[in-house]
């Protein structure tokens, strides 16, 4: 007799999306996104109070440089840094020198916006490589 078995459908990772640009944003999630869950954010304090939420589970963060206010990206990557959130950060910004300024202040890798067809790929081996844990 077959033993019974069932299938268990893949847990979907969950990334934090720190985008400003609605097109640009929607163009992301449709081409390379669709198959994560997707908290998306247009400032750093609204992305900091996703991550302050006592049952954020967070995967991995994508971070634009360049967003509306006083705060850019770096400010999101310092926070997480400065508060031991170890969650991987990728720059996402379409100018190499803001790429290179996230880098710098922490993110683990940058990517150019006009590279995006490598996301799929950048989004796996971190995704992979990362252990999700809770951040409180």
């Amino acid at each position: 007799m077959p033993e019974n078995t069932k299938e268990v459908a893949p847990v979907r990772k969950t990334i934090l999306y720190l985008e400003d640009n609605h097109s640009f944003r929607t163009v992301a999630i449709c081409s390379h996104l669709q198959n994560y869950d997707v908290i998306c954010c247009d400032t750093v304090d609204q992305a900091i109070a996703e991550i302050e939420q006592p049952s954020a589970s967070i995967d991995l963060i994508l971070c634009d440089h360049d967003l509306p206010g006083d705060k850019d990206g770096s400010e999101l990557i310092k926070y997480c840094r400065r508060n031991g959130i170890d969650t991987p950060i990728i720059g996402f910004s379409a100018i190499e020198v803001n790429n290179e300024h996230l880098l710098n202040v922490g993110a683990d890798f940058a990517l150019s916006k006009r590279q995006q067809e490598h996301l799929p790929s950048v989004l796996n081996r971190f995704l992979d490589e990362h252990t999700p844990t809770n951040l409180h």
